[in-house]
């Protein structure tokens, strides 16, 4: 089970994302309340030392900044959200990093593959925290890379085996279901989250 931590801002929580097993820490270089700036998001990495993949996470930002961006904070992935034409997922694999596309769960480009490494499916409502019925996840047919998606929205240490057992998926991502407040990760939970993660998928 392939486990990422993302929204990470202190290097303490790369440290145990590390010590816990996870396989990827995401920073998130577009607003939110998870925000690193570029200079912040390089220092996290280096503290990663390749320990896991790296993850760029960008929103609305065009293709130029996204490079931009990810050359300045030396993440060795990116994760883009919103509305991505076939034409700029081409441009973004080329840019010498992998590439996680991430879609809500009622995006029409959901069973398509546009060349992307992994692909994230989030609840309907992006970012909102909220689960949802992960079981209609095996329902679907993930066209090249139904072998390597990830599955995020509401997990928390508490549901996310239940959503792994539910969904099936390659992998899982959590955020805000690891904070004690929005952008305030905690050590403990992190922990937790990948320890349930793992152990659901033995």
């Amino acid at each position: 089970m392939f486990v990422k931590i993302c929204g990470l801002s202190e290097r303490v929580h790369v440290f145990d994302a590390i010590e816990a097993g996870a396989d990827a820490i995401g920073l998130v270089l577009t607003a939110s309340p998870r925000f690193v700036t570029p200079e912040m998001a390089k220092d996290l990495v280096a503290a990663a030392e390749e320990r896991v993949l790296t993850v760029g996470v960008f929103r609305d930002e065009p293709v130029a900044e996204i490079e931009r961006l990810a050359a300045a904070s030396g993440v060795a992935a990116v994760q883009v959200h919103g509305h991505r034409s076939r034409a700029e997922i081409a441009k973004l694999t080329g840019i010498g990093r992998k590439l996680i596309r991430a879609v809500s769960f009622d995006d029409e480009t959901l069973e398509e593959n546009f060349g992307e490494n992994m692909l994230l499916v989030d609840a309907p409502k992006p970012g909102s925290g909220e689960s949802w019925d992960y079981a209609a996840m095996s329902e679907l047919e993930l066209a090249d890379v139904r072998g390597r998606w990830l599955l995020a929205g509401g997990l928390t240490p508490d549901t996310v085996a239940g959503a792994i057992a539910a969904a099936s998926p390659w992998g899982v991502d959590v955020s805000s279901g690891i904070e004690t407040a929005p952008g305030q990760k905690s050590s403990e939970l992190i922990r937790r989250f990948v320890h349930a993660a793992r152990s659901a998928s033995e």
